[in-house]
């Protein structure tokens, strides 16, 4: 290690300091996948009754995605989202759909505590729920052993999981971004950029 001086008045602090051949460690990169390999689709989840969904129903273009409550690039994934929501003006409409991960053994417990949330008190504090969990990481576990038991949340949790596997979601952040007029849909996984999600819906016309 070396040690550096630094004096202040009659106080002299001695400071670590890196080596000269010593480099910071690069962040990983992110995962921002193009979005052309995915392609345009007619098979893509429909909206069900159940749904939470922000927006109109009858909006011209619908995203569906996959959420995990504890995936840092989910949580990347859904503020851009908000961004590019905000953009659109409100011709889409958002859908969230449960698929805690193994890796996140926290998960699940906070996607029981968000359907606890919409049961009690509904849907417009679902949704401070899960932008509070996506944006600050602020949650409250205290439900979850009252809510664990219900059986329409754990209901509503294996059917959102039964979706994400029969639309062959393996990994996250996913979406499908929807053009309700035309029916096309375009599938894609990783943290896209609003530019990109705006290229979607180009891509559905």
């Amino acid at each position: 290690m070396v040690y550096g001086l630094v004096r202040t008045g009659d106080i002299t602090f001695r400071l670590p300091s890196l080596p000269k051949f010593a480099k910071p460690t690069p962040p990983p990169p992110k995962q921002v996948l193009d979005t052309k390999p995915f392609g345009v689709t007619t098979n893509y989840p429909s909206l069900t009754a159940t749904d939470h969904m922000s927006g109109r129903r009858n909006a011209a273009y619908r995203i569906v995605t996959y959420i995990d409550y504890d995936c840092e690039q989910c949580k990347e994934a859904y503020q851009l989202l908000q961004k590019f929501l905000t953009e659109r003006k409100g011709d889409t409409a958002l859908i969230v759909r449960h698929f805690p991960l193994d890796v996140h053994p926290q998960a699940r417990a906070k996607a029981i505590v968000a359907e606890c949330i919409a049961q009690r008190d509904g849907e417009e504090a679902f949704w401070a729920y899960t932008d509070r969990l996506l944006t600050s990481d602020q949650g409250d576990d205290t439900m979850v052993e009252e809510c664990a038991e219900s059986r329409d949340i754990v209901r509503r949790l294996r059917a959102d999981n039964q979706s994400a596997s029969q639309y062959g979601i393996g990994g996250l952040p996913a979406l499908y971004l929807i053009n309700t007029k035309t029916k096309k849909a375009l599938f894609a996984v990783g943290v896209l950029t609003v530019k990109q999600l705006h290229e979607l819906v180009r891509q559905t016309k």
